[in-house]
Parts: C-alpha cells; structure tokens; sequence
C-alpha cells in the first residue's frame, strides 16, 4: 500500500474517532498513532523518490545549491506522484517525482535522465503531459470544499490567503451572489505572512478549519467572524497546511497553470480562470467567470511523469 492509500485511510479514522465519546486526549493519542503509521508509509515513497533524484543528480553534474543530501527533507506533496524538497533551514527547494526524472523549481520544470549532462527544461508539450498528470492526481479531498448552490459540476482549484486583502474581497462578493452561483471551490489555503512573522498563528487557525468536520463550512464562517473552530484530533499542523500549499503552488506555477500569487484558480483541465479584479461580482458576473457553463473537460493524462519508480528486490 503507497503513502497516498494509508493517508486516506488515517484521515478516515481520525474523522470517526472525534465523533467518539472517548477522551479528548485518548482521541489525540490514537490519532498520533494513526499519524505515525503514515508517516512510515510515506517516508518509503519519499526516500525512493530522494535516493533516485540525489543519484541523477549526481550523475548529471547538477548543482542542487544548498540542498544536502544528508540533511534535506523530501515530503509527499498534494500531488500523488511529486514530492518537495527541502534544505537543513526548511526551504523549499524544488519538486521532484519518485523515478527522479523530474526537477520543478522557481516555476519551471526539467528533465533529469541519467546520463551526465543532461538536465534540459521540458519542452511546451512534456509541460502539457505533465499538467495533465497533475490535474488528474491532485487530492482535491484534501484541500477545503466550498459548493455553492448545486456545485454546477465544478472542481476549481483556488488559492487564497487570510490576510489577503483581495480575498477578502472574493470572498464577499461569492456571498453576494451566492443566491444564484453554482459553482464549487477546492482552496489551498495560506498566509501572506512567514511563519516566524505572524504567518504561524493564522496557519494555525487555518489548521483547525481544514480539521474540522464541515471545513467548508468554517472557512465562510472565518471570512465572516475571523474566528477559526476549536482544535480537534488532527493529522493536520499548522507547518504541514503551510508546506502543503507552498508546494501545491509551486506545482501549478510550473505547469504553467498560474502565476504564484493569491487569489487564483485553475480550471478543470489546469488551464487558468481569469478574473478581473477591477469588475464588480454580480451574480451574472460570478456565473460567467466560474459557473457550470465554464467548466473545462479535464484531459486524460497521456504520460508516465508521476508512477512509482521501480524499485529493486
């Protein structure tokens, strides 16, 4: 079973157990046990896909800065398939697939073959292949659903951060025309602000939300009130929502989806939604920019970017 398959198996049991009448602290004891049995499944994954890439790069000659083997930190990302890295101070440093082919950083991806020399930017059509394969192994359930009327059959991608002035603004206006949209969001969210810059109090809060049981539903809540739910049993930490998010956007920033800033979406098939923050959201206008009759055909994935590398007996 792949880290992927065991974190929806952990997610279930940490949602069922809240709803138990056990003690709140046993509740966090069984849903730290669950965690750890994740967190074995999904270092497997992470240490072939670290063990394959630090090794291309080795034989490409590539220069992967202050991204240390010894001390870097690779994580699943929200894209079965990819993983990020991470130097020894935490920084993001680039997103890379389980075969070590793949090398996505500052917005862009290229290829890593196993011969020296030869990292080479993906070409517009191996961009194409790969925001496919992308759009169909993103975990939309892991990200805060937000439906309006009868969903319009919609799986937008939206990136929005809390202390975003022009989210907030969004977020106004969706409530607004609320009546008549039939749409369905699934938000990354984030913070404007680092984590050691008061980005970790509000990722906190925006951990709570993504834990709670209706996290749809507490996320309008927040936009109205600015008050988060109490914390409950979780897989989820204010450091992980963060990490997640950052990586996620990285991702779509490289197959040229979008641009890394807040708010943005992305259709069905990775393409952008446009949005014209100069106009007022009407209801006719809400419907044009995300209703059902804009909804994008998502494109059957033609390539082989993100399998499981094969791994040796």
């Amino acid at each position: 079973m792949r880290g992927e398959d065991v974190d929806a198996l952990v997610s279930g049991f940490c949602i069922f157990i809240q709803g138990n009448t056990l003690n709140t602290l046993f509740k966090r004891a069984l849903c730290a046990a669950a965690l750890g049995l994740l967190t074995a499944s999904a270092h497997a994954d992470s240490a072939s896909a670290a063990a394959n890439f630090f090794g291309n790069a080795e034989k490409a000659g590539l220069d992967i800065g202050d991204l240390d083997p010894t001390h870097a930190l690779v994580t699943p990302t929200l894209v079965k398939g990819l993983y990020a890295t991470y130097n020894e101070s935490g920084k993001l440093m680039g997103v890379i697939n389980e075969a070590g082919t793949l090398y996505g950083k500052a917005g862009v991806f290229s290829t890593l073959g196993p011969k020296p020399g030869s990292l080479r930017l993906m070409t517009p059509a191996e961009v194409g292949g790969l925001r496919a394969e992308v759009m169909a192994h993103l975990a939309y359930e892991k990200l805060i659903k937000v439906t309006y009327g009868n969903g319009g059959g919609r799986r937008i991608l939206a990136f929005s951060s809390v202390d975003c002035r022009t989210c907030f603004l969004h977020e106004t206006e969706l409530v607004q025309a609320a009546s008549t949209l039939n749409t369905t969001f699934y938000i990354a969210p984030a913070s404007l602000r680092g984590m050691d810059n008061g980005g970790l109090a509000l990722m906190e809060q925006l951990a709570r939300i993504m834990c709670d049981d209706k996290p749809g539903v507490a996320w309008q809540k927040f936009w109205a009130t600015r008050e988060a739910p109490p914390a409950k049993p979780c897989a989820l930490t204010a450091q992980s929502v963060h990490r997640d998010t950052e990586a996620l956007s990285s991702i779509m920033a490289g197959v040229k989806s979008m641009i890394q800033a807040v708010p943005m979406f992305v259709a069905e098939d990775g393409s952008p939604v446009p949005k014209n923050f100069n106009m007022d959201m009407t209801p006719e206008v809400a419907d044009t920019m995300f209703g059902a009759a804009r909804k994008r055909v998502a494109i059957a994935p033609t390539t082989h970017w993100l399998a499981a590398a094969k791994r040796k007996s």
